[in-house]
């Protein structure tokens, strides 16, 4: 459930090529730069889907975010399998 409109889910509907610019992605991490860069982001988890079934992960983070980090990646795994279950 996204109630502070700040995360955008992207879903199956956006259909890209393998190796090919999904503009959803590229337009949701200029939004986060601008963020980050005006000092609104403390701390931030990622998950990358790269052509040839590769992902990588991981998570910068401040001292002290760590628990509202954690926190929030296991909301995002719950809201994420829940999508998955309406599909």
């Amino acid at each position: 459930m996204n109630r502070d409109n700040k995360v955008v889910a992207i879903r199956g509907e956006v259909q890209v090529e393998t190796g090919g610019v999904c503009a959803d992605v590229v337009e949701k991490l200029q939004e986060l730069l601008e963020q980050a860069q005006a000092g609104e982001i403390s701390a931030l988890a990622y998950v990358v889907a790269r052509p040839g079934n590769r992902v990588s992960r991981g998570w910068v983070s401040t001292a002290g975010d760590g628990h509202r980090l954690s926190t929030g990646i296991l909301q995002l795994s719950a809201s994420y399998a829940a999508a998955w279950d309406e599909d």
